[in-house]
């Protein structure tokens, strides 16, 4: 059963409808015109069906696929596949749109630019992007497709469940062979595939949708797991950028040497030999991967050596861990013994047994508390595709072709953003916690079928608040 937060079922009541109205409209000239200005024929058509589409992916219940959100809203299926399939508005505006009207709460000094990789299982093989690839959501390679994501973080005040997210922008990811492979051919032909579409790996969609945004909203820093943290061009392209990051790095894999290790620079060789190509460190120093580290930290067995931190109060009770931090270079190659220009902290972690590590540039200032606050800000992510899926689906499109999957995630990113504006002007109840996006959502479910019966069907307020709280009820379990 769902918690009955005051808050979560009076902030919208009556209110919401105008509300997302409002919050429709002003997308309304992104929907309706080209990047050039210019808009079509029956463009006035395209914005309802968007109208129509948004507001069936925000109301209750499974499926919501074409056929779904055709019976939702009393609409044909083949006018909303033709928005969705057809219609010539550019996803890229509306998500352009959407990263310059992110609402004054969101954009913060203390949020993070948070990137990372959705995975959707698909069955079937002409969908487009579909292919045997690791899906996050099961653990293992499975066939799905998987998209690139960047959502905007504001950290949780007191409680770490009111933290806000921001939905900034969502690509697909192609394998190569859909891409360039031959015998791909007549799948890219299938999907309407645009011949402008080349390989690009996932961080480097990342980096795309950082570019887009980063000038645009407020930040502290840019976070990732180790599928963007373990890419050396990754962030070097941020360092380029001057852009702060905490990023999640492979604990075996990195290699690193203590910032201050004395470097022999190129112009200063002077032994036998070629002159190296890069700056290294001298044949004593030996390179360590961070578990190395903590495990060296574990042996000294030295007080004070791991720091007891609590980065904030969770659902079920502190969230808390063992930490250190260190100064580090990043080593190039061991072989050779080459480091590269890239200092800053190494963020450790051991709990329950388990290391983790993170990259940290640009925040030589912070403290630890603040860096393994700022490093478990992935967490909202996971929770913004799960939402996504299970309360938007975002999953459920049932589309092959390229226009298609990225119209439908773009009208899901819509209907997320409006469910976090309403969760962010919410009130907090007693204990000072909002209420969750299920409970926002839930909410706004509830007045949907309280507006139609007491609008389309004439019944009186008060008998149509207790009708639908006794559907749901009986459907799902819900008051």
């Amino acid at each position: 059963m769902v918690s009955t937060n005051t808050s979560a079922l009076n902030f919208a009541d009556r209110e919401f409808l105008l509300n997302r109205d409002l919050f429709l409209r002003s997308f309304k000239e992104s929907v309706t015109t080209r990047s050039n200005g210019l808009s079509w024929p029956h463009a006035r058509n395209t914005w309802q069906a968007a109208t129509n589409y948004f507001t069936g992916v925000l109301k209750p219940g499974d499926g919501k696929h074409m056929q779904g959100l055709s019976n939702r809203m009393d609409t044909p299926q083949e006018r909303l596949q033709r928005f969705i399939t057809d219609s010539p508005w550019e996803h890229d505006a509306v998500q352009t749109h959407l990263i310059n009207t992110t609402p004054t709460r969101f954009d913060a000094d203390d949020a993070i630019l948070n990137v990372d990789g959705v995975a959707m299982l698909k069955d079937g093989t002409q969908s487009v992007g579909v292919g045997r690839q690791y899906a996050g959501c099961v653990g293992k390679v499975a066939n799905c497709q998987v998209a690139v994501d960047l959502t905007l973080t504001v950290p949780g005040d007191t409680y770490n469940a009111n933290q806000l997210t921001w939905p900034l922008g969502m690509e697909l990811y192609l394998p190569e062979d859909w891409v360039s492979a031959e015998g791909y051919a007549d799948r890219r032909e299938a999907v309407e595939l645009p011949d402008d579409i080349s390989f690009r790996t996932k961080p480097q969609i990342a980096l795309d949708l950082i570019n887009r945004a980063r000038s645009s909203v407020s930040h502290a820093c840019v976070g990732g797991d180790t599928g963007f943290g373990d890419s050396r061009k990754f962030r070097a392209q941020l360092r380029e950028w001057n852009e702060p990051y905490i990023l999640e790095v492979t604990t075996s894999e990195l290699r690193v040497v203590p910032e201050q290790t004395p470097i022999e620079y190129p112009e200063d060789y002077t032994g036998p030999g070629r002159t190296p190509t890069d700056p290294r460190y001298f044949e004593d120093v030996s390179a360590s991967s961070p578990r190395e580290l903590a495990e060296q930290i574990d042996n000294k067995d030295e007080e004070g050596s791991w720091t007891d931190l609590t980065w904030r109060e969770g659902t079920k009770g502190d969230l808390s861990a063992k930490f250190a931090r260190q100064r580090v270079r990043v080593v190039k190659d061991t072989q050779r013994r080459a480091v590269t220009e890239e200092t800053g902290w190494l963020l450790l972690q051991k709990r329950d047994g388990e290391f983790k590590s993170w990259l940290c540039w640009g925040v030589d200032e912070w403290s630890l508390d603040r860096l393994a606050l700022y490093a478990h800000q992935r967490w909202p992510v996971e929770q913004f595709h799960r939402e996504s899926k299970q309360i938007l689906g975002i999953n459920d499109f049932q589309g092959r072709t390229w226009d298609g999957w990225h119209h439908h995630v773009t009208v899901v990113l819509l209907g997320y953003g409006f469910l976090s504006t309403e969760r962010a002007r919410s009130e907090k109840d007693e204990a000072g916690a909002l209420p969750t996006l299920p409970e926002v959502a839930d909410t706004i479910g509830r007045e949907h079928g309280i507006h139609y019966l007491v609008n389309e069907l004439g019944m009186d307020r008060s008998l149509a608040e207790e009708a639908v709280t006794g559907l749901l009820r009986t459907l799902f379990g819900k008051t």
